[in-house]
């Protein structure tokens, strides 16, 4: 139940990123609020994702269970890593480039097909 509702909602919030990609006025102002999205949630992804495991590492009380939540951040980067190294929880350097690159792959990739859609379709003013 858990698994099909985060889908819809990361399918929901890719929609609304590609929309507020193709609102906006210019191919540069595209790709600087692209980057600056990216930026952003791979800096929040990584923090969150670290906080996270740090304090299910280190503490047995309920502060675990927001903890999960916030280690659940970095689930796709982080179970390859697991999965290429051998153990439950990458390194931190391994995890935060693994996070940086996949939001910055997955803010680009949007702001790629806004950008194919600005140039097949003319402004209408």
């Amino acid at each position: 139940m858990v698994l099909p509702c985060l889908l819809l909602f990361f399918l929901a919030l890719s929609a609304g990123v590609y929309y507020w990609f193709t609102r906006l006025k210019t191919t540069a102002d595209l790709w600087r609020t692209a980057a600056r999205l990216a930026l952003a949630l791979a800096a929040s992804r990584t923090g969150c994702a670290l906080l996270g495991g740090f304090i299910l590492e280190n503490t047995s009380s309920w502060i675990q269970i927001p903890a999960y939540f916030l280690a659940m951040l970095a689930l796709p980067e982080a179970a390859l890593a697991s999965a290429l190294i051998g153990r439950p929880w990458p390194s931190p350097l391994l995890l935060a480039g693994l996070l940086t690159a996949g939001s910055f792959g997955w803010v680009f990739g949007i702001a790629g097909l806004a950008f194919l859609r600005r140039k097949r379709m003319p402004p209408t003013h």
